[in-house]
């Protein structure tokens, strides 16, 4: 039963993996542990390296953990503001000459305006512009 259901794991996995398994390049083993990757490129690209390096099963299932780990998560998508508040966005970057997000808060009353700066004097700079003294 298990052998069963292993070969139709393997049936999820690109041609040219399942022909390598067929060809005795790699076994069944190797491309079940390249299951997890999340594209074909992915799997394949790491099949070469299995035969390249001739790397072992546990040795493949480390690189696919390593894959894994390397993958960056996605950035969350941007609301799309109401065009007031992107307006509103587009004047403050102008007036303070720096990046400025403005969020909504999720329920829909109040939120945040985020002024981003990237050196002390950009920050005084910041300051200046809106409570209009050089203090800091």
């Amino acid at each position: 039963r298990s052998t069963v259901a292993n070969l139709v794991r393997l049936i999820n996995l690109p041609e040219n993996i399942q022909q390598a398994v067929i060809d005795g390049r790699i076994s069944g083993a190797h491309a079940r542990a390249l299951l997890p990757l999340p594209t074909p490129e992915m799997q394949t690209a790491a099949m070469n390296q299995v035969i390249k390096l001739t790397l072992s099963v546990r040795q493949t299932e480390r690189l696919v953990k390593s894959l894994l780990a390397e993958k960056k998560p996605k950035p969350k998508p941007r609301k799309t503001l109401p065009a007031e508040l992107a307006a509103l966005e587009t004047q403050f970057r102008d007036s303070l000459g720096t990046r400025v997000n403005i969020e909504k808060s999720s329920r829909g009353k109040g939120g945040k305006v985020i002024i981003h700066y990237y050196s002390d004097e950009e920050l005084n700079s910041i300051y200046d512009a809106i409570v209009g003294e050089d203090t800091l």
